[in-house]
């Protein structure tokens, strides 16, 4: 079904010849002439040595049977995936669209690295340009919101709930809806799909927390200022180190039960209690001393490592750098990870989920179905498996876990990480969502310096940020 078909039935013109009253081209001239000419041929057939006969089996009579036409060749359809990963990443899913393509005879995957990240989305709007044109691209999903105005991709909820390849009832319980991207200015369609995914956690010192005498991670903001207080002896140690970035701000903010963005995707909600209750926190804890501001890059695994920190609110994609430093370190920690505080017991717990995912680039049914075809082989257990030994990021089947007995025992954090995703929740899909971060970034900056209060510097953010969506 998701192949060019081409018929190529030949028809061919016979002609009839009757051997039985073959023609000439003179008629007999005289009876005599035609006794002795018969008699001639019955004397030669007499001296010809007589065959043994061969017994002829009786058949049915049938009726004449047309000449059956030759089946029509299936045409192999050949796919462009466009994306930017990094060299080891490469390796990976060129390895993986090898797997694939032999064990998928009908579709053939081409995965071709466009260069940096900003490069791939020059490419995009001038993608039907190219020869070949791509058929999907690897996208972060407020890239991929920000193209629906042009028309490149395709919602993908018929294909999802297409009879014959789509998901099904176990598939939507062990997928996380984290995962299967949802765009709200565009009618909440579907329209990218990830087969893996990063996400936000807490990084624990469970030695400086014993000596605390605290014996597990805070489970609510309350309980992590309590924490804090006891735990921070500046310059020596301090409860946590600040990074002014959006991808944490947002992560507090759901985990205090907020929104960042209205159900529609027109207006953001930066001025609302949990965003300003979070960035409150953050000012009151760097000037009791029990926070203190990076400076330069990695430097939460490295001040971590050495027992300075209590607390590091980072990417798990972060983990392998931060097994690596903690193993060079002077003395051993107990260390772990969790989620972000919330508000209360009562708030839902939330995982924040981030990173690209698959976009179909409109273009005939055929090529769509089978793009849809590889995104879901991706998706199953064994190939998400994979890319997460390969890479560290989280898969999106719960399934996956039997596959990752192995990995789980060599890297006890990402166990820890894998549960949290029963409560994943991605960034707002929203165009100009990569703008607003900066915005969001400046704001907390600003207010962090004492140049504006956080309700004013909020206030603002909020402003601008439903400036740039209202022209989206």
């Amino acid at each position: 079904m998701m192949q060019n078909r081409k018929n190529t039935i030949g028809t061919k013109n016979a002609e009839m010849t009757d051997f039985l009253h073959p023609r000439s081209s003179a008629p007999s001239t005289s009876l005599r002439a035609w006794f002795v000419r018969v008699l001639t041929l019955f004397l030669l057939a007499a001296c010809a040595p007589t065959p043994t006969p061969t017994p002829t089996p009786i058949q049915p009579m049938r009726a004449p049977q047309p000449t059956a036409a030759p089946s029509p060749t299936r045409a192999r359809i050949e796919l462009q995936l466009w994306h930017a990963l990094g060299t080891a990443d490469q390796n990976t899913l060129d390895a993986l669209a090898q797997k694939f393509n032999a064990t998928h005879p009908e579709i053939f995957i081409t995965a071709t690295n466009a260069g940096s990240y900003s490069d791939l989305l020059k490419r995009v709007p001038l993608a039907s340009t190219f020869n070949p044109p791509p058929d999907l691209a690897l996208l972060q999903p407020a890239d991929i919101a920000a193209q629906l105005k042009t028309d490149a991709f395709i919602p993908l909820d018929d294909l999802l709930n297409d009879a014959d390849i789509g998901l099904r009832t176990p598939d939507y319980a062990d997928i996380s809806p984290a995962f299967l991207d949802r765009y709200p200015q565009h009618g909440n369609r579907v329209y990218s799909l990830a087969f893996a995914r990063q996400m936000q956690v807490m990084y624990y010192n469970a030695d400086l927390l014993k000596s605390g005498g605290i014996a597990k991670p805070p489970e609510t903001w309350d309980d992590f200022t309590k924490t804090c207080a006891a735990i921070a002896k500046p310059p020596d140690v301090f409860c946590w180190l600040t990074d002014i970035n959006a991808f944490d701000f947002a992560a507090q903010v759901y985990a205090r039960g907020g929104e960042l963005v209205s159900a529609d995707g027109k207006t953001v909600a930066f001025n609302g209690k949990t965003a300003l209750d979070a960035l409150n926190l953050l000012k009151d804890h760097l000037t009791k001393g029990y926070a203190v501001p990076s400076k330069i890059a990695f430097q939460e695994p490295r001040d971590f490592a050495k027992g300075k920190l209590a607390f590091a609110f980072d990417t798990a994609a972060g983990l392998l750098l931060y097994e690596r430093t903690l193993k060079s370190a002077d003395k051993p920690i107990n260390w772990g990870i969790a989620l972000y505080p919330r508000a209360n017991a009562n708030t839902n717990r939330v995982a924040l989920v981030y990173g690209e995912a698959f976009a179909i680039f409109k273009s005939s049914p055929e090529k769509a179905r089978a793009a849809f075809a590889f995104v879901k082989w991706l998706m199953d257990a064994p190939q998400s498996a994979e890319w997460a030994k390969a890479t560290g990021a989280l898969p999106a089947r719960e399934s996956s876990r039997n596959l990752l007995a192995d990995y789980f025992a060599a890297h006890p954090a990402y166990a820890s990480a894998f549960d949290q995703l029963k409560f994943a929740r991605a960034e707002p899909n929203v165009a100009a969502w990569s703008s607003i971060r900066v915005m969001l970034a400046d704001a907390i900056s600003a207010a962090l310096s004492g140049k504006i209060t956080p309700a004013d510097a909020l206030k603002e953010a909020e402003r601008k940020a439903n400036s740039v969506l209202a022209e989206k």
